[in-house]
């Protein structure tokens, strides 16, 4: 048996509750595989492979861009192929996502830049956002950051 006290410092309720550990629960869905997950949108533009995209809307995406400043916090991840626009286009955003035209400098930030383009070259313009680091030459590994606004 444990003891649990549970204080309210709002209204000074204070709950004490003996009891053991209850059951497992049901086992869960399998996990990623490391490898990330994709979401389908819509593109609306015509879009390459493997850039940073961002939000026009809740179900569309186009280019993210640095230098326009209402792309700032709007990253929706990188592309995962080309489609022509109002395609379907699958985005990446978590996880390991390889490309073997990639040369990354391994440890090192990656950002997007102008049209959506992937750089480790901290960029101009308005903003600079990191989507992820490079684990080896051809493979980054996106996670979701902030951007920081250029004075």
């Amino acid at each position: 048996m444990s003891e649990v006290i549970i204080v309210d410092p709002d209204d000074g309720i204070i709950i004490k509750l003996d009891g053991s550990q209850g059951p497992p629960g049901a086992q869960g869905p399998p996990g990623l595989d490391g490898l990330g997950a994709t979401t389908n949108y819509t593109a609306g533009a015509t879009l390459s492979g493997q850039r940073a995209v961002v939000f026009s809307n809740a179900t569309t995406v186009v280019y993210a861009n640095n230098t326009t400043l209402s792309h700032r916090n709007l990253y929706a991840g990188v592309t995962t192929s080309a489609v022509t626009s109002g395609a379907t286009v699958a985005v990446q955003r978590l996880g390991k996502m390889t490309e073997s035209s990639w040369n990354w400098t391994s440890n090192n930030p990656v950002f997007f830049s102008t049209n959506g383009t992937l750089t480790q070259t901290v960029p101009t313009g308005s903003f600079i956002q990191i989507i992820g680091v490079a684990i080896s030459s051809t493979s980054i590994f996106e996670s979701t950051n902030d951007a920081n606004e250029l004075a």
